[in-house]
């Protein structure tokens, strides 16, 4: 069989498998997880996207601008659709910005149209109905955190708080994109997870107690991997 430099790049939301008489070919396909975007690229898709558009967009104003990109936080579909609902109309823009962070916040779904139909292609309810009763725990208790942390603290925290979300932790929560993967601020080698901004309101309420219970546990687990032993503890 001759060997050539062509590689297939698929690129998918979810992990998957494939079935084959000899077992599954995806075990052997080397598996990149891409996380939001970095500020830079977000920048500079809505600057191309302002460059391309078609007769009848308008530029959209650098603060409304701004303000697609702080809501997107990195998701390009998202931040495509809410610049070009400013550049159609301004207002209908700034409405469509509202009712993106109430949903994210409150998860009240939106009234506009095309945001409705963008939420349901994710399927985000959808996915957290086919997760077990422990991975809808941890996917819940992850939203004590703002930033992404070591997928072996999160696994701590399991084991101190008994919850079981599969072996490794949070692999199927990592495959349906409800957890997004980047690398660890302190070790890059590490894999760090944050959980999704649409995925933040259908994952539940974490009440204020619940917050403080966790925090102990979370910042244990945190300082046996990110400063025990470094040069930073004396």
């Amino acid at each position: 069989v001759k060997r050539s430099l062509s590689r297939l790049l698929i690129t998918s939301r979810y992990d998957f498998t494939q079935q084959a008489r000899t077992g599954d070919p995806s075990d052997k396909f080397l598996k990149v997880h891409l996380g939001p975007m970095e500020q830079y690229e977000r920048v500079k898709q809505a600057e191309a996207w302002e460059r391309n558009a078609g007769t009848g967009k308008r530029d959209v104003e650098w603060k409304l601008l701004n303000r697609c990109i702080k809501a997107a936080n990195g998701s390009p579909g998202l931040q495509e659709l809410l610049v070009s609902l400013c550049a159609e109309h301004e207002q209908k823009g700034k409405k469509a910005l509202d009712e993106i962070e109430k949903y994210t916040g409150e998860g009240k779904t939106p009234s506009d149209e095309k945001l409705t139909e963008f939420i349901e292609r994710l399927k985000v309810d959808a996915v957290r109905d086919l997760l077990t009763r422990g991975e809808k725990t941890m996917l819940r208790l992850s939203k004590l955190f703002d930033i992404p942390v070591p997928l072996e603290a999160l696994a701590e925290l399991a084991l101190e708080k008994s919850i079981d979300c599969g072996d490794p932790v949070g692999r199927r929560l990592l495959a349906f994109g409800l957890w997004e993967p980047f690398e660890d601020i302190v070790d890059p080698s590490r894999t760090a997870v944050a959980i999704h901004d649409l995925a933040r309101a259908p994952a539940g309420d974490l009440p204020e107690a619940e917050q403080k219970d966790l925090s102990a546990a979370a910042a244990r687990a945190l300082f046996k991997l990110w400063w025990s032993g470094s040069d930073y503890v004396k």
